[in-house]
Protein backbone atom coordinates (compact mmCIF):
# COMPACT_ATOMS: atom_id res chain seq x y z
CA UNK A 1 0.00 0.00 0.00
CA UNK A 2 1.38 3.37 -0.83
CA UNK A 3 -1.22 6.37 -0.40
CA UNK A 4 -0.04 10.20 -0.38
CA UNK A 5 -1.55 13.55 -0.67
CA UNK A 6 0.74 16.19 -0.95
CA UNK A 7 3.31 15.72 2.13
CA UNK A 8 1.44 13.18 3.61
CA UNK A 9 1.94 9.33 3.47
CA UNK A 10 0.71 6.10 4.56
CA UNK A 11 2.99 3.20 3.28
CA UNK A 12 3.46 -0.45 3.99
CA UNK A 13 6.17 -0.81 6.18
CA UNK A 14 9.44 -2.63 4.85
CA UNK A 15 12.32 -4.43 6.72
CA UNK A 16 14.10 -1.45 7.11
CA UNK A 17 11.42 -0.09 9.69
CA UNK A 18 12.48 -2.90 11.71
CA UNK A 19 15.11 -0.50 13.52
CA UNK A 20 12.69 2.32 14.59
CA UNK A 21 9.73 0.23 15.27
CA UNK A 22 11.37 -2.43 17.36
CA UNK A 23 12.77 0.63 19.51
CA UNK A 24 8.83 2.07 19.44
CA UNK A 25 7.76 -1.82 20.56
CA UNK A 26 10.61 -2.42 23.32
CA UNK A 27 9.83 0.49 24.83
CA UNK A 28 6.92 0.57 27.27
CA UNK A 29 6.38 4.23 27.18
CA UNK A 30 4.97 4.01 23.67
CA UNK A 31 3.49 -0.48 24.57
CA UNK A 32 1.51 0.59 27.47
CA UNK A 33 -2.03 1.97 25.98
CA UNK A 34 -1.51 -2.17 24.16
CA UNK A 35 -1.46 -3.47 27.49
CA UNK A 36 2.71 -4.10 27.31
CA UNK A 37 3.99 -1.99 30.07
CA UNK A 38 7.35 -3.11 30.05
CA UNK A 39 7.70 -3.34 26.03
CA UNK A 40 8.01 -6.31 23.92
CA UNK A 41 11.01 -8.40 24.14
CA UNK A 42 11.40 -8.37 20.27
CA UNK A 43 14.37 -7.98 18.17
CA UNK A 44 14.61 -5.76 15.38
CA UNK A 45 15.01 -9.35 13.08
CA UNK A 46 12.01 -10.72 14.18
CA UNK A 47 10.43 -7.80 13.49
CA UNK A 48 11.74 -7.73 9.93
CA UNK A 49 10.70 -11.41 9.25
CA UNK A 50 7.55 -10.45 10.07
CA UNK A 51 7.14 -7.33 7.87
CA UNK A 52 8.50 -9.95 5.50
CA UNK A 53 5.66 -12.11 5.53
CA UNK A 54 3.08 -9.53 5.67
CA UNK A 55 0.33 -10.44 2.92
CA UNK A 56 -2.94 -10.15 4.58
CA UNK A 57 -4.07 -6.58 3.88
CA UNK A 58 -5.97 -6.62 7.21
CA UNK A 59 -2.37 -7.45 9.47
CA UNK A 60 -0.21 -5.41 7.14
CA UNK A 61 1.91 -3.09 9.43
CA UNK A 62 1.56 0.65 8.04
CA UNK A 63 3.69 3.44 8.38
CA UNK A 64 2.48 7.36 8.47
CA UNK A 65 5.54 9.75 7.22
CA UNK A 66 5.02 13.86 6.72
CA UNK A 67 7.66 15.49 5.29
CA UNK A 68 9.52 12.27 4.83
CA UNK A 69 9.56 12.15 8.40
CA UNK A 70 7.88 9.24 10.48
CA UNK A 71 4.87 10.87 12.43
CA UNK A 72 5.44 8.68 15.82
CA UNK A 73 8.60 9.06 17.85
Amino acid sequence: MHLQNDNLVIRSAVAADAAILGKWWRGGKVMAHAGFPDGLSITDGEIAEQILTDTDDAGRRLIIEIHSVLLVR
